[in-house]
């Protein structure tokens, strides 16, 4: 049996080219396959014919086919027990030096300008100027700043017109570059009012029913702290020493028929009779203070009825975690007087404001009947979401409001839009239209 007899048919074709004094490279260009693949066959080859070499195979194949190769063949890499691997005519060792040495120069390249980055960043940070170890604050640049601009204490509203009570009225201003939201004013004497948010440098004036004709008045922005600004030192502010303008220096209110406000007389708050008590007109007739009003039963299409107690009425929040100043009506400083039904007593018409645990500010006008003294909450209109009415007039049954309403472009905050929208009263309703 010939030498070659024990091969495969594929270690037959190495064989056969190998003889050819081939390379591996060679011999896998010729054959289709991979150089490893090519040793592999090699490796079985020199098992199958016992010999430790390229050289010592061929030499027995040569052999075996009465041949004399001599041929310088170069020696494959699966010759592991010699003292050099060859391939072709060059050793595989003396070709791969030159790639391990690139490799070893591109590392130390790589190690090195890693280092001098290093040190780089080392030495940037010593030479910094000393800096406090604290955390760095909030940019103010990013928060609100609330700040009362001015609080007067008068019995005169912004119109001119004579109040029956001395009105604490108070501005303030977020001076800020990012909103302020569900902001609340508070004063001295425990009342407190919400006013919604508020966008940079825009502004809001409320007011308060002061308790006292003199003194010291201080109001404070965001009471309890909830909002977080950039200046937490400037949302207070003290009127001292305030003192009322004189009722005196205040124009009159005038009623459709031309005639001046009447004197206001206190009587004791009386609640929706059950029955109309006898009108009996005169120069003597009460009239309803600003008391009487803050203190009356109302009703709503929306919220129902309820009971006003200072000017405020308390729901119940949805949840124990909702505070309950954000579920509120609360009534208006600005009141209209004027006789709408025309039965020789002087009736009123007010503004109920309404928060439902959100941002909005519902407003709603009502009428107030005169019945001999006693109020009755006779209609009421809504007129929208934080509208604001700045003054208004009444002629006979007919209803003139002045108001500012949201503009296309304004927040909901801060309406901007002036209208002007009329009402009559008829039939024991409010009704919109124009005379």
């Amino acid at each position: 049996m010939s030498e070659q007899s024990q091969f495969s048919e594929r270690e037959k074709e190495v064989t056969e080219i190998l003889l050819q004094g081939k390379s591996n490279k060679q011999i896998a260009l010729a054959l289709g396959v991979s150089a490893s693949t090519v040793e592999y066959h090699l490796k079985n080859i020199y098992k199958k014919l016992q010999v430790n070499s390229r050289t010592e195979a061929v030499l027995r194949l040569g052999k075996s086919i009465g041949s004399n190769i001599t041929s310088d063949l170069g020696k494959s890499t699966v010759e592991m027990n010699g003292e050099t691997t060859d391939n072709d005519s060059q050793s595989i060792s003396t070709r791969r030096n030159p790639m391990n040495k690139m490799f070893v120069l591109f590392g130390g390249v790589l190690l090195t300008i890693a280092l001098v980055s290093m040190l780089v960043l080392v030495l940037t940070f010593v030479n910094l100027p000393g800096q406090s170890t604290a955390v760095a604050p909030t940019n103010a640049i990013s928060l609100p700043d609330l700040t009362i601009t001015s609080t007067y204490v008068s019995m005169v509203d912004s119109n001119g017109i004579c109040l029956s009570y001395y009105g604490l009225n108070v501005t303030v201003v977020n001076q800020g570059n990012a909103p302020a939201l569900d902001v609340i004013l508070a004063d001295n004497t425990g009342q407190e009012v919400s006013i919604g948010n508020l966008n940079p440098l825009q502004s809001m004036s409320m007011s308060f029913v002061a308790k006292a004709k003199s003194g010291a008045y201080k109001v404070v922005a965001d009471p309890r702290n909830i909002i977080v600004e950039s200046d937490e030192n400037n949302n207070a502010a003290t009127f001292s020493q305030a003192t009322a303008t004189s009722i005196a220096s205040c124009l009159p209110l005038q009623f459709g028929d031309g005639t001046p406000t009447p004197a206001f007389t206190s009587i004791p708050i009386q609640i929706w009779p059950t029955a109309t008590p006898q009108i009996t007109p005169g120069a003597n007739a009460p009239t309803l203070s600003i008391d009487i009003l803050r203190n009356g039963a109302y009703h709503s299409p929306d919220w129902g009825e309820f009971q006003l107690s200072d000017g405020i009425y308390y729901r119940t929040p949805t949840t124990s975690q909702e505070s309950p100043e954000i579920y509120t009506t609360r009534l208006s400083d600005t009141v209209l007087y004027g006789d709408i039904n025309l039965d020789g007593f002087e009736d009123a018409v007010v503004f109920l404001f309404t928060q439902n645990g959100g941002t909005g500010h519902f407003v709603e006008m009502a009428a107030v009947l005169n019945l001999n003294g006693i109020p009755r909450n006779i209609s009421t209109l809504y007129l929208g979401d934080r509208v604001i009415v700045e003054s208004g007039t009444i002629q006979g049954r007919w209803i003139s409001l002045n108001l500012r309403v949201p503009g296309p472009n304004d927040a909901a905050c801060c309406p901007s839009q002036t209208a002007i929208k009329t009402f009559h009263f008829d039939r024991d309703q409010l009704i919109e239209g124009t005379p």
